[in-house]
């Protein structure tokens, strides 16, 4: 278990707030199934998930979502929907974070490539973790 209960309702009501893309259902699960389901950024299990949290860590927010819809599972498209929707509400976040001279902020820009990398790494390898029915 990486969340608390207080953690992830504040994910949730981040998610809400910055309306992130996400599935209707996971405002409706039980948070202690969020706990156990959610991991952070980076696949379960792998050795590298710590350190892509800490990398990462500004952007909790986005990847408990991302986790319920890989719970959730189903075709190969729904899975291209899940990941597209989490870069949408990687980048929400950065926008927050950075306002309006994101473009101007050698960090915001570090940021930015930061969120590139993991939407490719969750189109590459994501496949070993999503729920396919």
């Amino acid at each position: 278990m990486i969340y608390e209960p207080e953690t992830l309702a504040q994910y949730r009501d981040e998610a809400k707030r910055l309306d992130y893309r996400v599935l209707d259902s996971f405002y409706d699960a039980d948070i202690t199934e969020l706990v156990d389901i959610c991991n952070g950024v980076g696949g379960r299990g792998s050795v590298l998930t710590p350190a892509i949290n800490f990398a990462y860590r500004r952007y909790q927010s986005c990847s408990s979502p991302h986790d319920w819809a890989y719970h959730i599972g189903g075709s190969d498209a729904d899975r291209k929907l899940a990941d597209a929707d989490f870069e949408h509400n990687l980048l929400i976040r950065w926008r927050e974070l950075y306002g309006k001279t994101r473009y101007l902020n050698p960090l915001a820009l570090w940021e930015r490539n930061k969120i590139r990398l993991a939407y490719k790494a969750v189109r590459l390898f994501g496949h070993k973790y999503f729920n396919f029915r």
